[in-house]
């Protein structure tokens, strides 16, 4: 798609079939290394009313962007229209805390502020009719656009296991270059002006600030995983011990490669990855460890904080 985006100024890929348990960012590293403007949609579990709605109707269905920097970090933002993430209403139930007004609504389709009635009801879009309106345009686009179900399609179609959902995902990469091939104007400076202008308003931070300063930090001191986060998947390894297919990796301080290439350093322990079948496991414990690197507290399946944190 790359080479495409480059030879031909606009390019789009479409991934079907498939389980996406990642963050979107994660997916656009690459396409906005090589200078290329990019989008990704995808589906998520499907737990969001529609504006006005009473029962779960769309995904999480996260969004994101980049756009390429010369010498700098590039601008990426991915997130989920919806109020909140669902980990974030799990804490607070552990927590006993009561959720505020406009978070979600019972099986009934009544404003909630219990967590576990939101939980077992739905969540809701933010922004009303216009964070509704931008799950709709995911829906469409990472559903029937390159031939995958829907949110609710693809919970009937779920085998329960609490893992991502049945879908698909949609990239589009543009070519700043080629777009403004033989125009007089520098994109490259428009848009450095831009963000500079952005940055002369106090408090202001642009979208991935944080993420990249956190990465940084990852990768100069590596991350920290408690022991006890670590115990609680080692259960995975002994159901997943008996199939083949399953492989054990020793967690080593130096010697764990996470999600992005790179080495991290974690508590000596031993973790499990395994089979499709088993791609809630997986994907647990894969997510955690991009969202530790990251600097990130929590996360739900998909659609989780990641797809909140825009900065």
């Amino acid at each position: 798609m790359i080479e495409a985006a480059e030879t031909n100024g606009i390019a789009a890929l479409a991934l079907t079939n498939c389980y996406h348990f990642s963050a979107l960012w994660h997916d656009l590293d690459p396409i906005v290394a090589a200078g290329l403007a990019c989008w990704a949609f995808t589906i998520g579990q499907c737990i969001v009313a529609p504006h006005g709605g009473t029962h779960r109707l769309m995904g999480t269905n996260p969004i994101a962007f980049g756009w390429p920097r010369k010498g700098q970090r590039p601008f990426v933002f991915d997130f989920a229209p919806r109020v909140v993430a669902r980990g974030e209403i799990e804490l607070m139930s552990r927590a006993g805390k009561m959720l505020p007004q406009g978070w979600g609504i019972d099986a009934s389709g009544e404003p909630t502020r219990d967590p576990q009635a939101a939980l077992a009801g739905a969540l809701l879009p933010f922004g009303g009719y216009k964070g509704s309106a931008l799950a709709m345009m995911v829906e469409l686009l990472a559903g029937p656009l390159i031939g995958e179900p829907t949110s609710r399609q693809a919970a009937a179609l779920d085998n329960g296991d609490g893992g991502p959902p049945l879908g698909g995902e949609l990239l589009i990469a543009m070519s700043p270059a080629l777009f403004n091939s033989g125009l007089a104007n520098d994109w490259q400076q428009q848009a450095e002006n831009f963000f500079a202008d952005a940055r002369t308003q106090p408090g202001i931070r642009l979208p991935s600030d944080r993420r990249h300063a956190a990465r940084q930090r990852s990768e100069e001191e590596g991350i920290s995983v408690p022991n006890a986060l670590l115990e609680k998947h080692h259960s995975f390894e002994e159901c997943l011990r008996p199939r083949r297919t399953a492989r054990n990796i020793d967690v080593d301080r130096n010697d764990l490669v996470d999600t992005l290439g790179r080495r991290v350093a974690v508590p000596v322990g031993t973790a499990a990855v395994g089979a499709r079948s088993h791609r809630n496991h997986v994907f647990r414990l894969g997510h955690l460890l991009v969202e530790t690197l990251d600097g990130r507290g929590h996360h739900d399946g998909h659609g989780s904080g990641d797809h909140d944190e825009i900065g």
